[in-house]
């Protein structure tokens, strides 16, 4: 699902008194957009602004990499951030894949009794396209992920990421 953003969908702030399914799931969407590079016009200082305010200071990202290339055996990383390593990451990788497409599928949302936590479990796919030799065509890529993230509201009631740990496996195509 692809979002597309005006200024004033960065800078207001996400806000509840509570976690409930309904706003649960328009924040992974929004921020899973956000943070996917497909923000429509908006420019790095508004997306850096969006995640300033939707990550939570002690934020942390874990995610498994499985990388699967024709002809070699499946390679694993594992790639640990905080929040302004993460922030990093996002910048970075919005130009790093191209015709990038990205669907999240909300498995399951888990609200604490309180209604200020929720854990949320997704399933992603993406698609696009890499160039892994400098100077060589860009090679096809899908990526099927399944994560766990923690959501909570601040202080001041703004939803925000805790937590999120993925696994995530991407194939090549043959190259």
């Amino acid at each position: 699902m692809a979002l597309i953003a005006s200024p004033s969908f960065a800078h207001a702030k996400m806000k509840a008194d509570k976690l409930d399914a309904d706003n649960v799931k328009e924040f992974i969407e929004k921020t899973t957009a956000i943070s996917n590079g497909e923000y429509g016009d908006l420019d790095t200082r508004q997306v850096e602004k969006y995640l300033q305010n939707h990550l939570h200071d002690q934020a942390r990202f874990i995610s498994e990499m499985t990388y699967v290339i024709p002809g070699f055996p499946p390679q694993q990383s594992v790639l640990s951030l905080k929040k302004e390593e993460f922030m990093s990451h996002v910048e970075q990788s919005a130009t790093s894949v191209e015709d990038y497409k990205n669907e999240i599928e909300i498995i399951d949302i888990a609200l604490s009794k309180d209604k200020r936590t929720a854990t949320v479990r997704t399933r992603g796919t993406e698609r696009g396209a890499m160039q892994v030799q400098e100077g060589a065509l860009p090679v096809s890529i899908e990526g099927t992920s399944k994560c766990t993230q923690i959501l909570l509201l601040s202080e001041d009631d703004v939803i925000q990421m805790f937590n999120a740990r993925c696994k995530t496996r991407i194939n090549f195509t043959e190259f």
